[in-house]
């Protein structure tokens, strides 16, 4: 009589119902992964800096994820102004909100901005947008003379008040030029002593100021 052998494979049934069990604990943990692979998909999104400096779109961004702040592009005569879901800028990306949901383009929003040229004074911006309020400020007047006003050389400015050497005046979408002018001190002077009357302090006195016009130095320009 042979022995019977304690290593004697499965019969056919018990093998298929292993397969079926195997079958139904693998299934789900299939579909799973597959539904995470889905998900998982990468998007790209791209920057149109609209005739700006060039800025690297974002290559790997996963479904429904929010996005960094990219480096502001810079473009000359232009304030840049933030980033919009349209061309026509009217809705703003808020980097801290919104989120991926497939491949997008963000569009560069700019604002015009104009030259501020300031003769003898000096001003707190060297560009401005219009409407932008700039400050102006005189330099100080030699020992010989006086500041008078401001005047407008180029971009028909409105001061705030010509009269006084730290003024402003709202940027209009133009370059402009304005301009700091002085008069001689002397002159309020020598009126001020023809008023008083003509006596002999008073003569003399003008003929002192007389003598100094005549050798004052000149301001360039």
């Amino acid at each position: 009589m042979t022995p019977r052998s304690p290593f004697r494979p499965p019969g056919p049934h018990k093998t298929s119902g292993r397969w079926r069990r195997a079958a139904i604990v693998l299934l789900p943990l299939l579909l799973s992964l597959l539904l995470c692979a889905v998900s998982a998909e990468a998007h790209v999104v791209s920057f149109d800096s609209t005739g700006g400096s060039e800025v690297a779109p974002y290559t790997d961004v996963q479904e429904n994820a929010t996005i960094a702040v990219p480096t502001a592009p810079w473009r000359n005569g232009a304030t840049f102004l933030g980033w919009f879901r349209d061309p026509e800028l009217t809705t703003a990306w808020n980097f801290e909100i919104d989120r991926v949901t497939g491949d997008l383009t963000l569009y560069a929003g700019w604002q015009n901005t104009y030259l501020v040229r300031v003769e003898n004074g000096y001003t707190n911006t060297s560009r401005a947008v219009p409407g932008e309020r700039v400050h102006i400020r005189a330099y100080s007047a030699g020992y010989w003379e006086r500041f008078d006003r401001w005047v407008s050389l180029a971009g028909d400015v409105h001061f705030a008040d010509r009269y006084d050497s730290s003024t402003s005046f709202i940027m209009p979408a133009r370059n402009v030029t304005v301009g700091a002018r002085y008069r001689d001190r002397w002159d309020d002077d020598i009126i001020g002593s023809i008023g008083g009357g003509c006596n002999a302090g008073a003569s003399g006195g003008i003929a002192l100021f007389a003598l100094a016009l005549l050798v004052r130095p000149r301001r360039q320009g």
